[in-house]
């Protein structure tokens, strides 16, 4: 993201910088618009060549959004959190509607947000050096 961006984006140092200033957590103005609202998320999961290893679907509630954790989806019926990278960019209003998750068929209707992210997988050599080194 840029700075002159529509949306806080956080720093290495777990900060939210907007619109040229720095804040220690998420403007509160900006947590209001997406906390305790429904997202329906999409993933596509990659090998480190490009080929599709899964898809998953899922929804949920945001229940925190920290520019370390990311953003936290709260599953409401088994209390499961799944967390996603803090890009607030890529959360989008969701059209009024039913939408059909594929892998269960399960419908939810009228979502406030819809998400979609791409997982590249790194090839297995580079991925065992990284965590040799903690990194």
């Amino acid at each position: 993201m840029t700075k002159d961006s529509d949306y806080p984006y956080p720093d290495s140092n777990g900060r939210w910088t907007y619109q040229g200033k720095i804040f220690r957590c998420l403007p509160k103005s900006f947590a209001t618009r997406f906390l305790k609202k429904t997202i329906l998320v999409g993933i596509t999961y990659l090998d480190h060549e490009a080929n599709e290893i899964e898809k998953k679907q899922f929804w949920g509630i945001i229940t925190s959004i920290t520019a370390k954790q990311g953003i936290e989806v709260t599953n409401p019926d088994t209390n499961k959190k799944f967390y996603l990278p803090p890009d607030l960019a890529c959360v989008y209003p969701a059209k009024k509607g039913e939408y059909r998750l594929k892998s269960s068929g399960e419908i939810v209707t009228d979502p406030d947000y819809l998400t979609t992210w791409t997982s590249t997988k790194p090839p297995q050599g580079n991925w065992e050096n990284l965590t040799e080194r903690g990194e």
